[in-house]
């Protein structure tokens, strides 16, 4: 490796940064021929005297921002998995349906977190490929539209499996070719796999981050005109009109990436301090079923999915770093939650295998996340490119 010079104002010791003798000098001289002498002088200038030459920098990834992302895929796996068990006959929870318990709990929060961050990034990376919009589109729309069309192609076969053995499915249970067109696309019914609205919605969204990006900071005005009006009516939603909000949510994660670097860490010092106050507001939330929040409420359910991020990295570094090194796992259990759990109850209403509903539901919920965790880390070791397909290559 190259070193400073000890000299003061010569800048690079010319002996330390020539290759060794033989076939490495003579490849280093047959690099420097081809160099021009503007470009020589160009590439010179770049480098400060007195600093050391290395390759390029390399950026750890953000292990709170990983631990976060398996944290609001879990609630999600939560969410629907209470709601399964509430539709099956389970208990109510202080009086109302334990999904709708689980959802103010969270305030409602996981499913706009990967909003917030989709939008963050997408600005991140649009600058850094500055004029090359076409390019982050091309990388965006790899990532998310293999996964979508195979969990909805999945789940529809499922559906269709479960329709013809006589299961009484909630919703639209088509099956016909036009209707598997629909549901595969999530344009004209709602997607196969019930979560991957989100997906559909994301895709659009990441083929308007260009235009978006455009606007710079003024991006916060309309976007957050989008999160207080109306959102999509759920009869609509249903035939695969993308929700209003997720635009919105998009959008203002789009604005997060024009603010200081640290400005989190900044206002919240105490990880755990802040996530402890989120919860409480959540809990009350809970307790006293308030109508589902806005945006405000929204964020702090947001905010505590990242700051749970935080505070398990620092207080939990081996959980941290286990539930880190899984944290692409989180598609696969985001993708196929929801025609897991389907089967799950259909098979509990009809065979009744134990007394307890809500001990079954919490053992096959549990097995089911460390299932999709071996799932994944099994294709990734021994059939790499099928990662496309269940996680977007990830």
């Amino acid at each position: 490796m190259a070193k400073p010079c000890r000299s003061a104002g010569k800048g690079y010791d010319r002996e330390a940064l020539q290759p060794a003798s033989g076939k490495r000098r003579s490849a280093y001289n047959h690099g420097m021929e081809k160099m021009t002498t503007a470009e020589a002088t160009k590439t010179a200038a770049r480098i400060p005297s007195g600093v050391e030459l290395q390759g390029p920098v390399k950026h750890e990834r953000n292990r709170a921002i990983d631990v976060a992302r398996m944290v609001a895929a879990i609630l999600i796996l939560l969410l629907h998995a209470s709601e399964s068990y509430a539709t099956a006959g389970g208990d109510l929870v202080l009086g109302r349906p334990a999904w709708t318990f689980v959802g103010n709990l969270t305030m409602w929060g996981r499913v706009p977190f990967f909003f917030f961050l989709s939008g963050y990034f997408a600005t991140l990376s649009l600058a850094k490929l500055q004029s090359e919009e076409s390019l982050f589109l091309k990388k965006r729309l790899k990532v998310l539209i293999p996964p979508y069309l195979f969990w909805n192609t999945v789940s529809f076969m499922l559906m269709w499996v479960a329709v013809t053995m006589g299961f009484n499915l909630i919703g639209n249970q088509r099956t016909d070719p036009a209707a598997a067109v629909m549901r595969i696309t999530g344009f004209g019914l709602h997607p196969a796999g019930a979560s991957l609205w989100f997906i559909r919605d994301l895709i659009l969204c990441s083929m308007l981050a260009p235009l978006l990006k455009r606007l710079g900071v003024w991006i916060l005005i309309p976007c957050l005109a989008l999160t207080f009006i109306p959102d999509t009516p759920q009869s609509l939603f249903e035939q695969g009109v993308p929700r209003i909000s997720s635009l919105g949510y998009f959008g203002l994660g789009m604005f997060l990436a024009y603010l200081p670097s640290g400005l989190m860490t900044q206002l919240f010092p105490k990880a755990g301090r802040a996530l402890l106050l989120c919860a409480l507001v959540g809990l009350a939330y809970a307790v006293w079923d308030f109508p589902r929040p806005g945006l405000a409420g929204v964020s702090i359910g947001a905010l505590a999915i990242f700051l749970a991020g935080r505070f398990i990295s620092e207080t939990f570094p081996k959980t941290g770093e286990w539930l880190g090194a899984n944290a692409n796992a989180s598609f696969v259990i985001f993708a196929a939650n929801s025609p897991y759990l389907a089967a799950v109850k259909q098979l509990y209403i009809k065979y009744h295998f134990v007394d307890s509903l809500l001990l079954y539901f919490a053992v096959l919920t549990t097995l089911f996340f460390f299932l999709c965790i071996g799932f994944y880390a099994f294709v990734k070791r021994f059939i790499p490119r099928a990662l496309v397909l269940i996680s977007g290559g990830r």
